[in-house]
């Protein structure tokens, strides 16, 4: 049987503004996106900056799904992870969509730990986006 792929959905800009101070785009000077969530503020880039950190996430992701496609599965990991880091924590579908590739690389490996981490986190950024009540 042959080996798919992971899902290739590509990531929107959602037109959201307000740019944070301190994150990375294009390679500069971040702020740890983890020190936001502890402060229990959620990063919202401006439009220009969530569309270029989009524009790199896609990119990774596309290149990871080749590296995929040609069964190099742990530099496959390594891209996703690149995609996920640079995809804004607020875009829960893409980020969701990566984490399942993610997930697909660690069940290629045999990682199986690893896998379900993965697909659990997946699952609970698509429990988010469902609606209340």
């Amino acid at each position: 049987m042959a080996s798919q792929p992971p899902a290739t959905a590509k990531l929107s800009e959602s037109g959201k503004s307000g740019a944070p101070k301190g994150r990375e785009v294009g390679g500069k000077a971040t702020k740890d996106a983890a020190a936001d969530e502890a402060d229990g503020e959620e990063l919202r880039f401006s439009p220009e900056e969530e569309a270029a950190l989009v524009e790199e996430s896609n990119a990774a992701k596309a290149e990871a799904n080749t590296l995929f496609s040609s069964k190099q599965y742990q530099d496959a990991l390594d891209k996703y992870d690149s995609a996920i880091a640079s995809c804004p924590k607020y875009l829960l579908y893409p980020r969701a969509v990566i984490q399942s590739n993610i997930a697909a690389c660690h069940l290629k490996v045999e990682q199986w730990t690893d896998a379900i981490k993965s697909a659990t986190e997946a699952l609970d950024g698509l429990a988010k986006l469902e609606p209340k009540g």
